[in-house]
C-alpha cells in the first residue's frame, strides 16, 4: 500500500508569524483509493498516484485550502475496510447504491462508470446478466457488482478478486468463463497486460454514479469536497481535468 503526502503550498512575498502558524495547523484529510482502477485512479510507472480522481482530489484540496494524504490500496476490500475503521477520511471513487447509502454519505457524482460482461474467448457469448444465472462469475471484491449480486441473493455464484487485474488474469486462464467489471478499468488493464484470451461479450450492461464517500455523518469532510467540486466546475478546472 503506497502512501503519498501532498502539500498545497501558499506563496506570498512575506509571511508573518500568524500565517506560518496557520500553515502548521492546516487540516490534513486522508483520502483512500484504488491502486489499479485506471483511468480513474492508479499507480503510474513511477509508483505515484495518478488518474482523474487523484487530479480532482488535489485540485479540490488546493482550491479549498487543506492538505491531503492519498492512500491507494492494493485491494478494494482493504480500502472499504479502512474507511469503516476510520483509517481514511474519505474515498475518492466509489459507486453509489441505496444499500451503501445506509452507512455512507455520498457526494454528487464526479463520473459515471459503466460495467460490462467479459468472457474467456472460448466461452459461449452472453448478452445479459440473466444469462449468467447459475454460473460462477468473477467480480471485484466488495465492488458494486459484487455488492449488488450478493445482496439480491442472485443465482450467480460470485468469485471475488482483489483487483480488476487479478479478475482478468483469472478469467484469461479459463478457470471461469465470465467476469462483470467496470468497462474502462478492465479495457485499460487488458491492454496493459496484453491479455489476448479475454474479450467483451456484453457492453455497458449497467452504469453507476461514481462519487466521493465518507462514513455516515462526517459532513465536515464531505462538505469541503462538495464545495470544492462546485468551485472547480465554475472556474472550468473540472472540465479541464475531465478532458485530460
Amino acid at each position: 500500500m503506497l502512501v503519498i503526502c501532498v502539500a498545497v503550498a501558499v506563496f506570498g512575498l512575506a509571511c508573518d508569524g500568524a500565517a506560518v502558524e496557520h500553515e502548521r495547523h492546516r487540516k490534513v484529510i486522508v483520502v483512500g483509493g484504488n491502486s489499479a482502477y485506471p483511468p480513474y485512479e492508479y499507480l503510474d510507472r513511477d509508483g505515484k498516484p495518478a488518474g482523474f480522481a487523484v487530479d480532482l482530489t488535489l485540485a479540490i484540496a488546493e482550491v479549498m485550502g487543506f492538505d491531503v494524504r492519498i492512500i491507494l490500496g492494493s485491494s478494494w476490500t482493504g480500502m472499504r475496510d479502512a474507511l469503516e475503521r476510520g483509517e481514511v477520511d474519505i474515498l475518492q471513487g466509489i459507486s453509489y447504491s441505496e444499500e451503501r447509502d445506509r452507512t455512507l454519505d455520498f457526494s454528487p457524482p464526479h463520473s459515471f462508470v459503466s460495467h460490462s460482461i467479459f468472457a474467456h474467448r472460448h466461452a459461449k457469448p452472453v448478452h445479459s446478466i440473466d444469462e449468467l444465472q447459475g454460473k460462477s462469475v468473477i467480480l471485484l471484491g466488495r465492488g458494486i457488482m459484487h455488492d449488488l449480486f450478493t445482496q439480491a441473493g442472485s443465482a450467480i455464484n460470485p468469485v471475488p478478486a482483489a483487483t480488476v487485474a487479478e479478475a482478468l488474469q483469472v478469467l484469461s486462464t479459463g478457470q471461469h468463463d465470465y467476469a462483470v467489471l467496470a468497462t474502462l478499468p478492465a479495457r485499460h488493464t487488458i491492454s496493459d497486460l496484453g491479455l489476448s484470451d479475454v474479450e467483451i461479450t456484453a457492453r455497458s450492461i449497467d452504469t453507476k454514479k461514481y462519487c466521493y464517500a465518507v462514513k455516515e455523518g462526517n459532513r465536515a469532510v464531505m462538505d469541503l469536497f462538495v464545495e470544492g467540486m462546485a468551485t472547480l466546475k465554475k472556474t472550468g478546472k473540472y472540465r479541464e481535468l475531465q478532458d485530460k
